[in-house]
């Protein structure tokens, strides 16, 4: 009997462990296909030329964790691959700068001084206060079980401006996905 052949789809991660693990096995042709250039999926790294200095810049996947990135974990284990701990922190930028800040302290949160005078920003760091505090709880409880985040944000009545001008930039950045999936999301998925 010949070998069987697999086609793998796409060279994001999941394509090239897909095809990598399935080489181990001597019953499997493996044939990976990409319709870009380039291995990687959305990960990406360009060159930036800035006053005459060139950065490489990551656009795709920057930063993972073994809680949410288990298989991927596994995968790195097993090619003896050694992560690194990162410091992270979330910064937003919309309308071309028009709205700004960082979480990284008051000066950044502030960084635009008008927003000391702004409800609406007043009351989405409240309203972060409130989530950091109460989503344990609503984790630990199950009441996120059968919960998409869109759901979550309607039902414990979060405001349009904590889910536009924080919750989905800060998801969307994690998981490198639109900002309409990531409503669409598991709630649970944001412990």
């Amino acid at each position: 009997m010949g070998k069987k052949k697999i086609a793998v789809i796409g060279s994001g991660i999941s394509g090239l462990g897909t095809a990598y693990l399935l080489s181990y096995s001597h019953d499997h042709e493996v044939h990976l296909f990409e319709k870009n250039n380039r291995f990687g999926g959305h990960s990406n790294t360009i060159s930036v030329s800035l006053n005459g200095t060139e950065f490489k810049i990551d656009t795709g996947f920057i930063v993972y964790n073994d809680n949410n990135y288990r298989n991927f974990s596994s995968l790195l284990n097993h090619l003896s691959i050694k992560s690194k701990w990162s410091d992270m922190s979330l910064g937003f930028s919309f309308n071309q700068g028009r709205f700004e800040y960082a979480c990284d302290n008051l000066d950044k949160i502030f960084s635009q001084r008008r927003n000391i005078l702004n409800g609406s920003f007043l009351k989405c760091l409240l309203e972060i206060l409130r989530f950091n505090r109460e989503a344990p709880k609503f984790l630990d409880s199950g009441k996120l079980s059968s919960l998409s985040l869109r759901d979550f944000l309607k039902i414990y009545r979060y405001s349009s401006y904590f889910r536009d001008h924080f919750i989905l930039p800060m998801a969307g950045a994690i998981w490198s996905t639109s900002l309409e999936r990531v409503l669409d999301f598991p709630a649970e998925d944001f412990e």
